[in-house]
């Protein structure tokens, strides 16, 4: 029994943190709304809010999009 202090605990035995869920749900939503879509000639360029961009390229033989630019570089 504990002497009077209320002591919240996870699994492991640590301390638990609170989180404001909507805060980092409007955050995450922000940071991958997409404010742009750009097609030509079978390269599709994806731009989203925080100014990062994603470039996919149409495969030849199989169906779909191939990823050849990922968001972790800035173009401004």
């Amino acid at each position: 029994m504990l002497s009077g202090k209320k002591v919240e605990t996870n699994l492991r035995g640590g301390h638990m943190t609170e989180y404001d869920v909507r805060k980092l749900y409007e955050q995450q939503q922000e940071h991958d709304r997409i404010t742009a879509l750009h097609a030509n000639h079978g390269v599709l360029t994806v731009h989203y809010a925080d100014g990062t961009v994603e470039v996919y390229k149409k495969r030849k033989f199989l169906k779909g999009l191939k990823k050849i630019r990922s968001r972790n570089e800035r173009i401004l």
